[in-house]
């Protein structure tokens, strides 16, 4: 996208679904507004700022080909993560005080760890999905990849954040990544986790 109408056409598209989900009542589903943030922002840069070096290969480096999607998704899952640990570790000064050198302070400090990055997989995926007679195999290998992307997607993810106790405040995508403050046991609790849904 380049042109300022094109984004204003985004902008108003965007606050037409939005007012649409608010007269259904549906404007406090986490859900419902990633996937409304997810459709008009994925197809925009996170950076528009026209960034000019000796060549164009140099040039193209410079910019970053990351969604305001992408971008949005991250910076408020690591503020949630960040809010939560926070919250946790100091819950006495919490409702107070501004904790700005709690928050400022301390990342050089390799023992300072407010974020977990939780990963998983799935294993004998490849098994799952090629283990298929011929006899209607593209609907049999769609179906299964499209369960294996509810799975990932969505099964995983949660039963995680069941385990952890937490809110989620997930990015899953199909690595299953999520990222989520550390404390409480958290790690004692996921080094045993398994999923056998």
């Amino acid at each position: 996208m380049e042109n300022e109408d094109a984004y204003q056409k985004l902008w108003n598209n965007f606050n037409k679904d939005l007012r649409f989900l608010q007269q259904k009542g549906n404007h406090y589903s986490v859900d419902l507004l990633l996937h409304l943030l997810e459709k008009y922002l994925s197809f925009v840069p996170s950076i528009t700022l026209k960034i000019k070096a000796s060549t164009d290969a140099e040039t193209f480096k410079k910019h970053p080909d990351v969604s305001l999607f992408d971008h949005s998704k991250i910076t408020a899952a690591a503020a949630a993560a960040l809010y939560l640990y926070l919250k946790e570790n100091f819950p006495d000064r919490w409702v107070r005080e501004i904790l700005k050198e709690e928050i400022t302070e301390g990342w050089e400090d390799e023992n300072f760890s407010p974020f977990l990055l939780i990963g998983g997989d799935l294993s004998g995926v490849q098994r799952f999905i090629y283990t298929i007679s011929s006899k209607g195999a593209l609907k049999s290998l769609k179906g299964r990849s499209f369960f294996l992307e509810l799975l990932v997607d969505c099964v995983c993810p949660r039963s995680f954040v069941r385990e952890l106790e937490t809110p989620a405040e997930a990015d899953p995508d199909p690595a299953t990544l999520l990222l989520n403050h550390d404390g409480s046991g958290r790690r004692p609790r996921l080094n045993t986790f398994r999923w056998d849904g």
